[in-house]
């Protein structure tokens, strides 16, 4: 499954991807990934068929300026989950 994102915002953004129906987030192990230019940048994960998995961004250093289910998939969320084997996401653009 491939996540397309874009950030348009002025300052660095990290994100993750959380599963959840299994105890797993991506990249994992405290890391993220980071948005860091104004490029689409698609990032590919391994998950099983039906497995729901949401996103998570901030700004680097403000998680209380977030998208999705923000730091940690603390926030909860409306249309920032997708299903792995439903095909890639659409581009997905992080807006001040």
């Amino acid at each position: 499954m491939t996540w397309n994102f874009v950030s348009n915002h002025p300052n660095r953004v990290q994100f993750e991807l959380y599963s959840q129906s299994a105890n797993h987030a991506w990249p994992g192990g405290g890391k993220a990934y980071v948005l860091d230019d104004y490029d689409r940048h698609a990032t590919r994960i391994e998950c099983s068929a039906g497995e729901l998995i949401c996103y998570g961004a901030w700004v680097d250093g403000d998680s209380n300026t977030y998208w999705g289910s923000g730091l940690d998939d603390q926030e909860g969320c409306e249309k920032c989950c997708y299903t792995c084997g439903d095909g890639d996401t659409p581009l997905i653009s992080l807006d001040p």
